[in-house]
């Protein structure tokens, strides 16, 4: 009996002690709401080629991950994501609510596409994220992923090295976080 005691004994204090305990955002609140605004899920499925065999294409596959949300009704992704897509859709995290996608651009090189909803009023109220090109040393900055359970983390970096890529005169430097 005292054994059954101290168990239900332990599972209460865990249970307290986990509805007590006080957890503190990596982001001040209102950037934590900016986020959920200016992010969508974007859900892509494709079929690659198979160079072997031209004429084949490979197994079906899905991707998922999140997209930045910019002006005029576009939507920031990875090229490799958007590679040998078949269908591409968005997602608001906050409702659920789908609609189709196009693929406007995709630059391989730099590894970035733009997306735009086939529903030109699909990403109404969502506030646009701007695009800085005057980040410098010093500056902090949040970096954006989406675990695997869905759930969004925010992690902040600080601007240590300014990158610059000059291949080509129409590159604009890059930046790094740490």
């Amino acid at each position: 009996m005292l054994k059954h005691s101290l168990i239900a004994f332990g599972i209460i204090l865990v249970a307290a002690s986990g509805t007590l305990a006080k957890k503190e955002p990596a982001v001040p609140t209102t950037a934590s709401k900016q986020k959920q605004l200016a992010l969508v899920r974007v859900n892509v499925t494709g079929q690659s080629y198979d160079y072997f065999r031209p004429w084949q294409k490979k197994a079906p596959f899905s991707k998922r991950a999140l997209g930045a949300v910019l002006s005029k009704g576009r939507v920031l992704v990875t090229a490799d994501l958007v590679a040998n897509q078949n269908f591409v859709e968005l997602e608001r995290a906050e409702s659920g609510e789908k609609t189709a996608a196009n693929v406007q651009v995709i630059d391989y090189e730099a590894n970035l596409a733009l997306l735009e909803p086939a529903e030109k009023t699909f990403l109404d109220g969502i506030t646009p994220l701007e695009i800085t090109p005057d980040t410098v040393v010093g500056d902090r900055l949040a970096a954006w992923q989406l675990e695997p359970t869905g759930a969004l983390l925010a992690t902040e970096g600080l601007v240590t090295i300014p990158v610059h890529n000059c291949s080509t005169p129409s590159q604009r430097p890059l930046s790094r976080t740490s």
